[in-house]
């Protein structure tokens, strides 16, 4: 995100910016899951517990609104957003505790992109991809994932 974050348009992406809204954290990642898919993602990992109703999470969600995507007539963008959040587990923890990842897909606010305005923003920026784990959220009614995992 450094890379993109409040810096002069690149010609990639056809005037469109990444804007600061308002202090402190945003997500880590602008990247793309083709040309014409740009997402923001923010990446936890730690051994303490997580959960979707914690405070850790909801300070991650609202690295969402400290952002915006802006088009070359300063008109906010809709972006998809991943916050993907894993607590890590060692043998020395109990059985019962399993490595588990929480998946959210919040959105920025503004208007939606266009086909032509998803694809300047996207070839623009690199694919990311999560192998481990492949989960088509929009397929889901839910917009909260828990995934987990057993040593």
């Amino acid at each position: 995100m450094s890379d993109v974050l409040g810096k002069s348009t690149h010609a990639a992406f056809g005037g469109m910016r990444v804007e600061r809204v308002c202090r402190g954290d945003v997500p880590d990642y602008l990247c793309a899951r083709g040309v014409v898919e740009p997402l923001l993602a923010e990446a936890k990992g730690r051994f303490s517990s997580i959960g979707f109703g914690t405070a850790a999470f909801k300070g991650w969600r609202s690295q969402f609104t400290r952002i915006r995507v802006v088009d070359a007539a300063n008109v906010p963008r809709n972006t998809k957003g991943y916050i993907v959040a894993t607590q890590f587990v060692t043998e020395s923890q109990p059985a019962q505790t399993r490595t588990t990842s929480f998946v959210e897909d919040p959105n920025t606010e503004g208007q939606r992109l266009s086909e032509e305005q998803s694809t300047l923003l996207g070839r623009g920026v690199r694919p990311c991809t999560m192998p481990e784990y492949s989960i088509n959220l929009a397929s889901c009614p839910s917009r909260q994932h828990s995934i987990w995992a057993t040593r």
